[in-house]
């Protein structure tokens, strides 16, 4: 079965809509190296299944964070980690009849766990990618984000986990179209690992020569524009769009107006046809097909091309 994509924006009712955000997953430590892939996917699976509760007090409220439902996936030669992460209110009320008072009415119960929402979630570590749902103002993006991180943090002495929602590289490069020429880019890029993606082949080169793991730029030319086929601007704005930094392009139209870009601004999300709360097996197709996607279209390997056999434990 495979998902139904939908315009931004576009809901089939209440219980028929998915919204799923595509990231980019990574360790951060200042005292560890890097992770092998290996490494990488015992230390996530490691924090998602032993992970504690995370308490959130507001006011009067508390709020409890907390992963289950956690299941690894073997795909060919791929780790595939599924989990779900839902947010908890503490000390519900609960309506009663006092017989001494003869009333009906509500009391708090710290006995009592109402779990408000879950969000799902699939992780591919070899690809440090990561498809998450989001859920409106219970869960959104920038909340699971958030979150995820605070746990890690709370969880780990020596570092935490980190995840960036994508650019849509599609939408960031239709909107440079739109420009006469480019006056002002400044981006921040990160080394990516060796993948030969055209746009950025040699621009890698060039970062990789100078020993570079994070470049900062800004380049301007007001009068004649940059040029937006040279190899550093090039491989900066694909870079940026790709997921490895962030990008700000200025530019002018061809009626001479000004605008800006920002890669930030344009999230990866899609909106599928599918119950929001869907059990882990219709979720895991949808998110995994997101995925796979994005592999392919940008030129990795994802040792899944042929559909692979399925080993869920």
């Amino acid at each position: 079965m495979f998902p139904i994509f939908l315009k931004e924006g576009y809901f089939m009712g209440k219980d028929s809509k998915m919204i799923v955000v595509l990231g980019r997953i990574h360790w951060r430590s200042l005292f560890e190296p890097k992770l092998s892939d290996d490494e990488f996917f015992h230390r996530v699976l490691d924090f998602l299944n032993k992970c504690p509760e995370y308490r959130e007090e507001k006011g009067d409220n508390t709020f409890v964070w907390a992963f289950g439902n956690i299941l690894t996936l073997k795909i060919d030669d791929d780790q595939i980690i599924y989990g779900r992460l839902g947010k908890i209110k503490e000390g519900s009320e609960r309506l009663v009849y006092d017989r001494e008072e003869r009333k009906f009415k509500k009391v708090k119960d710290s006995r009592i766990t109402n779990a408000l929402a879950f969000v799902s979630f699939v992780i591919y570590p070899k690809h440090h990618l990561i498809a998450f749902q989001e859920k409106g103002r219970y869960i959104s993006y920038k909340r699971f984000c958030e979150v995820f991180k605070k746990m890690s943090r709370e969880y780990f002495d020596n570092g935490e986990f980190v995840i960036t929602p994508l650019p849509d590289k599609d939408r960031v490069l239709q909107s440079l179209q739109e420009f006469k020429k480019i006056i002002t880019v400044n981006f921040t890029v990160t080394l990516p690992n060796p993948v030969d993606e055209p746009e950025w082949k040699q621009f890698r080169k060039l970062l990789k020569g100078a020993s570079v793991e994070k470049a900062k730029m800004v380049l301007t030319n007001e009068h004649q524009g940059l040029n937006p086929n040279s190899t550093i601007i090039k491989g900066g704005i694909h870079l940026a769009a790709s997921g490895y930094g962030s990008a700000r392009i200025e530019g002018e139209t061809e009626t001479g107006e000004r605008k800006v870009i920002y890669t930030k601004d344009t999230k990866y999300r899609r909106v599928v046809k599918a119950p929001e709360d869907a059990d882990e097996t219709i979720a895991f197709k949808f998110f995994r097909e997101i995925i796979k996607k994005f592999i392919l279209k940008n030129r990795e390997t994802s040792g899944d091309e042929s559909g692979g056999q399925e080993e869920m434990r």
